[in-house]
């Protein structure tokens, strides 16, 4: 019997290349920018996760950019660095994420996210979700791994991403 659906939130319900526009500041070839930097991106989280190393995923995000802008030989000053990462916090939903969402009303609906807590509340907030979530804050200084556990089923230790909200 399904009893609830646990989302990951970038890539998911998130269109993280929905920052492509944005890019056009400091490049001509903006989709470029965005695919190097979400794939740093997602290898700077496996490797600290494979390592053990919990770093903030908005720290994460910054890094993956600043590393993509030297790899492609880009100029960018601080403020279009800064610029990137704000529109970083207003990434769009997908068009099918709302109707999707509204089908499987009935069942609580989640966000299970390794996002820095700003980060996806930013989102939820610009790409129009904010009344549907309940957010629920992790209240200890590491991830609660009950949360994974009981929405996965799970018995066995994992570490839980950051930041955990519930479709109300």
């Amino acid at each position: 019997m399904i009893r609830g659906y646990v989302f990951d939130a970038y890539g998911t319900l998130f269109d993280v290349h929905s920052v492509v526009e944005a890019g056009r500041a400091i490049t001509s070839d903006p989709a470029t920018l965005s695919a190097t930097w979400r794939q740093k991106q997602l290898e700077y989280t496996w490797l600290r996760s494979l390592m053990g190393v919990y770093v903030d995923f908005w720290a994460v995000t910054e890094s993956a950019l600043r590393h993509t802008i030297r790899r492609l030989g880009l100029t960018a000053t601080e403020d279009d660095v800064r610029r990137l990462m704000e529109e970083y916090l207003a990434l769009a939903c997908f068009p099918e994420v709302k109707p999707a969402l509204a089908h499987l009303a009935g069942r609580p609906r989640a966000i299970l996210s390794n996002g820095a807590p700003s980060m996806l509340a930013a989102a939820v907030a610009s790409s129009g979700l904010e009344a549907h979530l309940e957010r629920e804050k992790n209240k200890g200084g590491s991830p609660d791994t009950s949360r994974l556990q009981s929405a996965s089923g799970s018995r066995s230790p994992q570490r839980l991403p950051e930041s955990f909200f519930r479709f109300t």
